[in-house]
């Protein structure tokens, strides 16, 4: 029961760091604009929809 702690406050902390995708849509947003961005949003969550 002592292994729940921090296992939930590591839990946590992966949940709310950004990961890669969201480098990706802030890098293409910023490079090539708000367009670009959303169809970076929409090609990254149709691949995990396909992949899940």
């Amino acid at each position: 029961m002592s292994e729940i702690i921090p296992f939930l406050i590591l839990s946590l902390f992966i949940v709310l760091v950004p990961g890669v995708d969201f480098a990706l849509i802030t890098r293409r947003t910023i490079a090539h604009g708000k367009l670009d961005g959303l169809k970076m949003v929409l090609g990254l969550t149709t691949g995990t929809l396909f992949h899940t």
